[in-house]
């Protein structure tokens, strides 16, 4: 996640679900105290615990569902998808490769 003041802030979490996420927003809460945090993001199924709109400083604002065009990471994507789609890879290591690849284009 990117802040507005071009600071990132990442956890390494176990599984991407409703009580990881909700780590992760308080988390990203206690990093930035006296701050109103605002997170855009997609109607994800993991996004959807009530809780995680109770946590003081921090407005959460969905996306609209069916709105790809609204998140630039659904575009990053359509790209690799582009280069990966309907191929059959020797191994993990070749399609690692491909992707890496079209990432960096």
């Amino acid at each position: 996640m990117l802040t507005n003041t071009g600071k990132s802030f990442h956890l390494m979490l176990p599984d991407m679900d409703s009580e990881v996420t909700l780590i992760f927003l308080q988390e990203l809460k206690k990093q930035n105290p006296n701050e109103s945090v605002v997170v855009v993001w997609d109607n994800a199924s993991c996004h959807c615990n009530r809780c995680m709109r109770e946590i003081g400083g921090l407005t959460l604002i969905s996306l609209p569902s069916y709105s790809p065009e609204l998140n630039p990471a659904e575009r990053f994507f359509e790209e690799i998808r582009r280069e990966t789609a309907n191929r059959i890879f020797e191994s993990l290591d070749k399609q690692k490769n491909l992707i890496i690849e079209a990432v960096k284009k």
